[in-house]
């Protein structure tokens, strides 16, 4: 079954002369760390092994400071571009399908409802500015934040300037709001009551017991009429 296509589709843009800007702090960081932890881990590594005599201190700093120098900018290079090259935002009408990677390393891809951005702002940098270029911040409460805290959600980086994108996301935002709404909401009509059910007399009530039946009175006797006298005649 085919997928269905997304309404907007985001990649970051990739800046050749932006990136090599970046790269210049990063690769001073990566020099003084990797001469300082691992010339001085070298070292003392060939002075375990018995090799001391063989290797001096100054000739082996030297040479990690040199290959750190020229080696981290080009590496820092390749890794953003092909980081760039597989991260995508897909919006579709109710959630946002996403791929990217945290310091350009790690992948993430997951996906989230529109309806559980809060906010969408931009934030560009100085060299992003210079460059035309801007990051677009959706907030989501829970989504990619640091254990120390910080901004919980997507940042969208390196995006064209006048891209309007964030007018776009707000509109696919609210249209999924409105539709999430709108099917939440009861049919129209008078609600339908439950009837209620009625009660039931508790098995542990005492029943009353039946009154007695009344006896009907005895009928009355009837009189017994009086003997009558016998009258003699003489004649």
């Amino acid at each position: 079954m085919a997928k269905t296509p997304p309404l907007l589709a985001v990649r970051p843009r990739f800046d050749s002369a932006l990136t090599t800007i970046e790269a210049v702090p990063i690769a001073i960081a990566c020099t003084v760390a990797a001469t300082l932890l691992g010339a001085t881990f070298l070292f003392m590594f060939f002075n375990i092994l018995g090799m001391g005599r063989l290797v001096s201190a100054g000739p082996l700093y030297t040479i990690v400071f040199i290959l750190t120098l020229a080696l981290s900018p080009a590496l820092y290079f390749e890794v953003k571009k092909s980081a760039y090259r597989q991260t995508f935002y897909n919006f579709y009408p109710d959630w946002l399908e996403y791929q990217d990677f945290r310091w350009f390393l790690t992948r993430r891809r997951s996906r989230i409802r529109l309806i559980d951005i809060n906010d969408v702002f931009e934030n560009a940098s100085i060299l992003q500015s210079r460059r035309v270029l801007t990051s677009l911040y959706l907030a989501v409460p829970g989504v990619n934040q640091s254990p120390r805290g910080g901004f919980s959600g997507l940042k969208i980086l390196d995006i064209p300037e006048n891209s309007g994108l964030r007018e776009k996301v707000i509109a696919l935002i609210e249209d999924s709001t409105k539709r999430y709404y709108a099917a939440a909401q009861a049919p129209a009509g008078v609600p339908v009551t439950p009837p209620v059910a009625e009660s039931m007399p508790s098995p542990l009530a005492e029943t009353p017991a039946p009154a007695p039946a009344q006896m009907a009175p005895p009928p009355l006797a009837e009189p017994i009429p009086a003997p009558q006298e016998k009258t003699v005649n003489n004649n």
